[in-house]
């Protein structure tokens, strides 16, 4: 109302003026060189105007070329930087539908209008990944890593082509490149380690681990189980290079990162009976057993003795338990042995005391031999063996995979140190381990999305 008010006084002022001049137009005389004009005040003032006006149309004129004009406009490129804008978001909702074909043609035209930027690049690369197309999505992964600023995804991309075609050693490389590129991210050092794990290489990836540790890429706990591990595999390759001297310093080294390591325990073991040292070989298994009652241990024990007598075996076992007695599978363990000797009284004591603890099948099982032995009825053991949990085993924390022994690369799902002893008898709950993906998922924005969903192997 008051912009109104405010032309319409203007415009009656205009009025005012011109009305003003019509009736004192005044007589104006110009000399130039010889030239006279005489015309009046009114009409040089018109003219004038006109003048300013045609003036600012030419101005008008010359700034609407500049920016709003079709082909030559400044406002062109931003018309046409919108439209590339919007074919970019467009792609992305097409990507999150899980329409491909479209994400793909839509990010070209997008590809077309924009200027060269790292997320034309990446949504191209997700689209022709999804779409199956792994050539383009590598092109499109090589155009990144030539943008300095986008190198770290460009390379990110091309180690998953990589590793998805089995180029390992070329994943690797690019790994190391990654991480010069950004020497804190965790992504890279995680991905260097499994890739050198892949490849055997132990002392690199023992050099890697604990760089990674420093970063908080894995807890004290999860490193020091991953350094035994390595240390385990690397004791193989020295015993069969035939270095049983420094295949026993690693398995030592081992089992001072991981009390009670089972696997490393019994190979030490092996390695001191071999040369005859049975009271050493016995003393390491002891020690283990003290750290993680285990019925592997115990049948390294036996291994050891294959010749000895049941009532040996009995004492033996007794003396060798210690501490751990009470425990479930040292109790399963003396109660066959007692059953073996025919002490009937001692093996029911024993089965008794295990059954209210961990009543497991071996332990209806062996209930049900003991019941043979004293001359009852077994089939109520039986038929309770049938129903009862299963045994402790080794499993897969990665796959879930049941193994008969344990690995130091799951031969399932060729994940490391994932094994462990699932002690289903005691319903223990097993201790969640901070590991980290080794395969890329699917694409690099899934990948990006969640950057550390369980390291998995």
């Amino acid at each position: 109302m008051i912009r109104i008010t405010l032309y319409l006084a203007l415009l009656l002022f205009a009025i005012a003026g011109l009305a003003w001049m019509a009736d004192h137009p005044g007589a104006v005389t110009i000399q130039f060189e010889g030239l006279q004009l005489y015309t009046s005040f009114a009409a040089l003032t018109m003219a004038i105007a006109l003048m300013i006006l045609f003036a600012s149309l030419l101005v008008y004129l010359w700034i609407w070329l500049r920016t709003d004009a079709p082909l030559l406009g400044r406002n062109r490129i931003y018309k046409r930087q919108r439209q590339g804008f919007e074919y970019l978001n467009q792609s992305m909702l097409a990507l999150a539908a899980g329409d491909t074909s479209r994400a793909r043609r839509l990010i070209t035209n997008a590809e077309t209008l924009l200027p060269p930027q790292p997320m034309v690049q990446l949504i191209a690369a997700e689209a022709a990944t999804r779409d199956g197309d792994h050539t383009a999505a590598a092109e499109h992964y090589r155009a990144l890593e030539k943008d300095d600023k986008a190198r770290f995804l460009g390379l990110r991309g091309l180690i998953g082509e990589a590793r998805r075609t089995g180029r390992s050693a070329e994943a690797l490389r690019l790994a190391r490149e990654a991480l010069g590129e950004n020497k804190k991210s965790l992504w890279a050092l995680e991905t260097i380690f499994r890739l050198e794990i892949a490849a055997c290489d132990w002392l690199a990836a023992a050099l890697t681990l604990n760089s990674a540790q420093k970063l908080g890429l894995f807890d004290e706990k999860t490193t020091r189980s991953h350094r035994a591990a390595l240390l385990y595999a690397q004791s193989i390759e020295e015993q069969m290079a035939g270095n049983e001297e420094a295949a026993k310093k690693s398995l030592t080294l081992a089992l001072k990162d991981r009390p009670g390591f089972v696997a490393a325990s019994d190979r030490l073991a092996r390695i001191e009976s071999v040369v005859g040292k049975m009271a050493r070989a016995e003393k390491i298994l002891a020690a283990a057993y003290g750290h993680n009652p285990h019925s592997e241990i115990l049948a390294s024990l036996l291994r050891l003795n294959p010749t000895i007598s049941d009532i040996a075996w009995r004492d033996k076992l007794a003396k060798f338990i210690g501490i751990q007695k009470d425990h479930s599978v040292s109790l399963l363990a003396l109660a066959e042995a007692e059953l073996a000797c025919d002490h009937v009284k001692v093996t029911r004591r024993l089965l008794e005391a295990l059954l209210q603890a961990a009543p497991t099948r071996s332990a209806w099982r062996l209930m049900a031999h003991l019941q043979d032995a004293e001359g009852g009825d077994s089939q109520n053991a039986r038929d309770k063996s049938n129903s009862a949990p299963v045994d402790a085993s080794w499993e897969c924390d990665s796959c879930g995979q049941n193994l008969v022994s344990w690995h130091v690369i799951c031969p399932s799902c060729d994940g490391f140190d994932c094994i462990s002893w699932g002690d289903h008898t005691l319903n223990h709950v097993r201790a969640s381990r901070a590991s980290v993906e080794s395969y890329i998922p699917i694409t690099l924005l899934n990948e990006i999305a969640t950057p550390n969903a369980p390291p998995v192997e």
